[in-house]
């Protein structure tokens, strides 16, 4: 069975043909888009449908668009300190003035109140 050629749109027999992803090639047609080396499948890439050697393997930069969008989101992000919220005035880091057992009077000083039931006779 025959098919064509990817790079010269001849037909390839299948003893001659080389297949690389979904495409077949003669053996000379399998070349380095860049420097047109002949390639085997041991040093070939295939990217975008095209065929590179190790050195001329395109590689993907970051767009600038992307760089610019992590660079507004820090810029615009508040600058305030976060503030523990068990000690309201402290700042984080500092030493409190409370004790434990300031604190734990604090804490049931601020819980609801229970409404005491009358007691049956």
């Amino acid at each position: 069975m025959s098919t064509t050629c990817f790079s010269c749109a001849k037909k390839v027999y299948d003893l001659e043909k080389i297949t690389a992803g979904a495409n077949h090639y003669h053996k000379f047609c399998f070349k380095c888009e860049t420097c047109n080396q002949t390639l085997n499948l041991k040093n070939s890439i295939e990217k975008g449908g095209h065929l590179f050697c190790d050195k001329h393997v395109p590689k993907d930069a970051p767009t600038p668009t992307a760089d610019r969008h992590d660079l507004n989101k820090i810029k615009n992000t508040p600058k305030v300190a976060v503030v523990n919220e068990q000690f309201r005035g402290e700042l984080v880091g500092q030493k409190t003035n409370l004790d434990l057992e300031s604190a734990s009077i604090k804490n049931a000083q601020s819980a609801p109140k229970h409404q005491k039931r009358p007691i049956c006779p």
